[in-house]
């Protein structure tokens, strides 16, 4: 294995281990407090390692803040929304 091979495999353990980290995060109390662009920054470098299922997890979970119509997640929130997984200040039920 060269050393670039080396360091692609150490990076993509790594994102695995973040990945189940922020999928231990089940709250969107946590990550709605990012912004639209951290949580896209994030959910790219899940995208990048192959862990596409945290991705789309931080994303819905963030989505619970996205209460505003000008805000990026608004359409997955009125998704929770219609589903009753939202409470009137946003958030989850």
């Amino acid at each position: 294995m060269t050393a670039i091979e080396g360091m692609y495999v150490n990076l993509i353990d790594k994102i695995d281990v973040l990945a189940d980290a922020v999928c231990g995060m089940d709250t969107g109390e946590v990550w709605s407090k990012f912004t639209c662009e951290e949580i896209e920054a994030l959910a790219e470098v899940l995208i990048a390692g192959f862990q596409d299922y945290a991705a789309v997890f931080i994303i819905s979970e963030h989505a619970y803040g996205d209460v505003d119509e000008e805000d990026q997640h608004h359409d997955i929130y009125l998704e929770h929304e219609a589903k009753g997984l939202t409470d009137k200040q946003g958030g989850t039920a």
